[in-house]
């Protein structure tokens, strides 16, 4: 499978997890775990960088524009955490689902802080600081169930083969394994 047939893949798979995300008849009402974070992180980890950008962007745009959240909010928040998974990954290597689980904790945390500054700072809704913790807590804790289970999906489904890893290995990191 080519890049673009796997991004194309992974974007379709994005798409379809927003719109299980925003489905008013599931389990959950108020408390939605975050999939498009597990999508995120794989992006992050396997996309090119100008692409893996864009299809988060994509990604954040529609989930806002479907959720309701104010314009720009996903998409600062998604492209932000794409942004910081290439950063880390000079420092470190994420290969397994225990590194996308301790990605998936990052990311929850660093959402709480970004839509709290926002809620609490920008739009000064204080008055809803014990709900909007709760709710944070639970949809935490249903993202770090479904979320590594999706990430591993993802990843099976667009594995690529290991010469070709090995390739993208000695490219992005200049030199081989040995």
């Amino acid at each position: 499978m080519n890049d673009n047939t796997r991004l194309a893949l992974i974007l379709l798979c994005g798409c379809a997890v927003v719109l299980v995300q925003m489905l008013p008849w599931l389990p959950w009402r108020e408390i939605r775990p975050d999939l498009v974070l597990s999508v995120v992180i794989l992006l992050g980890i396997t996309a090119p960088l100008c692409r893996g950008a864009g299809l988060c962007w994509a990604l954040g745009f529609l989930l806002e524009r479907l959720s309701g959240i104010p314009p720009g909010t996903g998409q600062l928040f998604y492209l932000f955490f794409f942004l910081l998974i290439r950063l880390l990954q000079r420092f470190f290597q994420f290969q397994t689902v225990a590194s996308a689980f301790a990605l998936l904790c990052v990311g929850q945390v660093l959402k709480y802080g970004y839509f709290s500054f926002l809620f609490f700072v920008v739009y000064e809704y204080a008055s809803l600081s014990e709900h909007f913790l709760m709710t944070w807590l639970f949809e935490t804790l249903a993202t770090l169930v479904v979320g590594p289970l999706l990430y591993a999906g993802l990843q099976r489904l667009t594995a690529e083969t290991k010469d070709h890893l090995l390739a993208q290995y000695v490219i992005y990191h200049g030199r081989r394994l040995q």
